[in-house]
Parts: structure tokens; sequence; C-alpha cells
């Protein structure tokens, strides 16, 4: 009885801490892969590369976009702590304009998931990205779903390939 008890408690204390999935990690660099996305309502961009770094608790994104082939280049930098509390960043435009955006993380079990918000003639506008990475670790599979006014507008499967 008292090793039924001993090996009661052992599972016990030792399963939470192995059930705990670790946190996916986005540091490095990211190319878009067409092909192998798919746009509900959302239009694809032509390219995209993102990168990122990570210093300590924050999260910083370079973000190199082409929405159109042929057409300009979009690049910005979000910066986003790790502590899931809203972080100001501003998105270049393409006309040129900037949009105050906010971004939050957090995480579903191995899914980083990203939440930003921001606001377009004065109609709340949330997108929600979801990182997953392959078990090998050289694919991340982004799924975002754009709302507007609490009402699903588009969704899009984004895939990309670690570079090397």
């Amino acid at each position: 009885m008292r090793r039924l008890l001993a090996a009661v408690a052992i599972v016990a204390f030792v399963t939470p801490i192995s059930a705990q999935a670790a946190k996916p990690s986005l540091v490095g660099t990211w190319v878009f892969d067409v092909a192998k996305s798919e746009s509900g309502e959302m239009p694809l961009p032509a390219a995209i590369t993102w990168t990122f770094v990570q210093h300590g608790d924050t999260l910083v994104m370079d973000r190199d976009v082409t929405n159109e082939a042929g057409g300009a280049k979009l690049l910005s930098k979000v910066t986003v702590g790790l502590d899931g509390k809203p972080w100001k960043n501003s998105i270049p435009q393409p006309d040129g304009s900037a949009r105050e955006v906010h971004y939050a993380i957090s995480y579903e079990a191995t899914t980083l998931l990203m939440t930003i918000t921001s606001e377009i003639e004065g109609t709340p506008i949330v997108q929600t990205d979801r990182y997953t990475k392959s078990a090998d670790g050289m694919t991340l599979t982004v799924a975002r779903q754009l709302t507007a006014d609490g009402e699903v507008v588009a969704t899009a499967t984004m895939v990309f390939a670690k570079r090397p």
C-alpha cells in the first residue's frame, strides 16, 4: 500500500511539470511561401519576410511586406513584450500614412497568440494571429483572423519557411 501511495504521489507531482508545453520561439528569419498559403476573404501579400529577435522579455519583429506583385514594399519594426500587455506601435500604410496599433502576446500550449488591436474610422479592428511551428522548427504556420466591430471579416492561413 505504501508503494502505491508513493507511486501516486510521484505521478501527481511530476505530471504537471512534464505536461507543461515549452513556449515557442519565433527567433530567426521567416520567408513567406505563397504556394502553401491559403486566403479566405483576405488577399495574400506577394512577398513577406519576418525577422524575429528576442531581447530578454521583449520580441522585436522586422517586417518586409510587398502587398502585390510589383507593389511598393512596406517596412516596419514591431516591438512587443512577452508579458501579455498591449504594446503600442506605429505601422506604415500603403498610402504613406501610419496607423497606431497595439500588439499583445499570449500562449495557447505550443502556439504563440499575437493579438493586434487598432481602430479605422472609429471601427474597432482586431487581428488575431496564431503562430505554430512544425515539429522540426523549419515551418511556421500563421492562422489569421480579422474582425471589424466584433464581426469576422477575413481569414487566411500563411505558411513560412525558416531561412537558414
